[in-house]
């Protein structure tokens, strides 16, 4: 806590002593734009709050969060397209979990986001849900001071692109960090070119006709922990006017023509691209290269299985594979695996990517330095980095619980045996130790508990349960849990699983 409170006083003397910050508030349902936009007295719409805002401005250090009641913000309540967020606004739902949704009416442009400055407070658009337009988002300029712009928890729907940071000319390059949110129903995803560095971080994208994320002469486009189903290509770049990078990692494609398409050029800058720790399953063709790229290029720790096919007619035309898992003699490669007979993953059909135990993605990686602690998957006690974006974890449970409640876990093991010893600790000294069983991570102290539950029948899961006391004490407490499992790979015949981190709330 005293360094938490540390890290909070420091990022605050850090901030320029000049910055001022006022709350504008809005209520789709209770306000009135006649209203002077409090708390008490909210406006109306996010178009007379934007407005008011850039008529009270006075100073670059001048900064206005909006903060907006949940509702429907359309054309019929009084909203002017596009809305324009400019470079000292942002917007925080009034609720905790609520959603600010803006209707477009199929407008060309439904919202405009410029440029924010990185070290200024209450930063991002977050909770903003925008639905049918002709382009749901697009990003606007930059400049010295303001060359970033978060959006958090945001979702563009039924657009037919939605997030546009391709059609304007930015007079200075800017850095667009989307996080935690959703692009459903959309033609096209997200459109980038240019000076720019593009983040898609923990993004769903679902159902896009065409290209999920289509960018030319990006500086740097990176998607991180995605979900990417449906459409022409995942991700489809070509060559620009300017060297362009693309690093897709830890994400999951599936149900495309083809998961990455690379179309490149001999007489202009050649993409450059990696594809790390990633799952391509049920496209026609994993990869299409079409075309020149940057011989750095490279896939590795991946999974690409179950597509019908690793490459489409164009060839793997010297891209480098590495230390992944294929199902296609036809690719080359080194620390190349092929599955066996077995299902590669739990459920594909049903969307549930996840290995299984008997896949030998699991554990196929050492450890790095990166990752020194790396899950075991197949509870033979020696850890290892699985294949793919999803590593398999033996002990499955929620981030968070709520005191008074009853906390289920699931943990996976032998399918016979009854045994399942529970390492309950309130707290994680954060010290590693190797024993017979594998890595211990956690100290155990008085807290073990043993739960007598039977696996169900085949299968080697079981669940167990715990109560967390009605004790406010508790609020805030990080519950840090780890199982002894069965597990006829172990030399002992029992292995550790892995950690799981488990936050207490009220």
């Amino acid at each position: 806590m005293r360094a938490s409170l540390f890290a909070v006083a420091l990022s605050l003397a850090s901030l320029p002593s000049a910055w001022c910050q006022s709350r504008v508030y809005v209520d789709a349902s209770l306000g009135d734009d006649t209203n002077p936009g409090t708390e008490v007295a909210p406006f109306r719409t996010l178009t007379r709050a934007t407005g008011f805002i850039a008529a009270a401005t006075a100073t670059s250090f001048d900064r206005y969060q909006i903060v907006a009641s949940p509702g429907v913000h359309n054309a019929a309540l009084g909203e002017v397209f596009p809305i324009h967020f400019a470079s000292n606004v942002t917007l925080t739902p009034g609720v905790a979990g609520s959603r600010v949704i803006i209707d477009g009416d199929r407008t060309p442009v439904a919202v405009v986001v410029d440029g924010e400055d990185p070290v200024a407070p209450n930063k991002g658009i977050r909770g903003l849900t925008v639905r049918d337009a002709e382009t749901g988002i697009l990003i606007g300029d930059g400049s010295p001071d303001f060359f970033v712009r978060y959006l958090i928890g945001c979702s563009v729907e039924d657009c037919d692109l939605g997030l546009d940071a391709a059609s304007l000319v930015f007079a200075f390059p800017i850095d667009v960090q989307w996080s935690s949110g959703e692009v459903l129903r959309c033609f096209r995803g997200v459109q980038a070119t240019g000076d720019r560095w593009i983040s898609l971080y923990d993004m769903e994208f679902s159902d896009t006709v065409a290209n999920a994320i289509e960018c030319s002469g990006i500086r740097l486009l990176t998607v991180d922990q995605g979900e990417i189903a449906g459409g022409d290509h995942a991700v489809a770049m070509s060559a620009g006017s300017s060297p362009s990078e693309v690093r897709v990692t830890s994400s999951v494609i599936t149900g495309f023509v083809a998961g990455v398409l690379v179309t490149g050029s001999a007489g202009s800058h050649v993409p450059r691209f990696t594809v790390d720790h990633a799952t391509l399953t049920g496209n026609t063709a994993a990869f299409s290269l079409q075309g020149a790229f940057d011989p750095s290029s490279v896939v590795r720790r991946s999974v690409f299985v179950q597509n019908s096919g690793a490459f489409d007619s164009s060839g793997q035309g010297g891209l480098m594979v590495e230390d992944s898992l294929v199902d296609s003699s036809a690719v080359a490669g080194a620390g190349l695996l092929v599955p066996g007979p077995l299902p590669t993953f739990v459920h594909a059909a049903g969307g549930d990517y996840n290995l299984r135990r008997s896949s030998p993605a699991v554990d196929a990686l050492p450890s790095t330095a990166q990752d020194p602690n790396p899950t075991d998957g197949n509870l033979d006690t020696v850890g290892g980095r699985d294949m793919g974006a999803l590593q398999l974890e033996t002990l499955v449970g929620p981030l968070e619980a709520q005191i008074g409640t009853t906390l289920v876990l699931t943990t996976l093991g032998e399918p016979v045996g009854s045994g399942f010893g529970i390492l309950q600790p309130r707290f994680s000294t954060g010290a590693v130790q190797m024993t017979p069983y594998g890595l211990l991570r956690v100290e155990p102290g008085l807290a073990m508990r043993v739960a007598r539950i039977l696996p169900a029948p085949g299968t080697g899961v079981a669940s167990w349960s715990v109560a967390i006391p009605n004790d406010l004490s508790l609020v805030g407490e990080i519950w840090v849990l780890q199982a002894l499992t069965p597990s006829s790979a172990a030399p002992q015949g029992f292995a550790f699983t892995n950690e799981l981190s488990i936050r207490i709330r009220l």
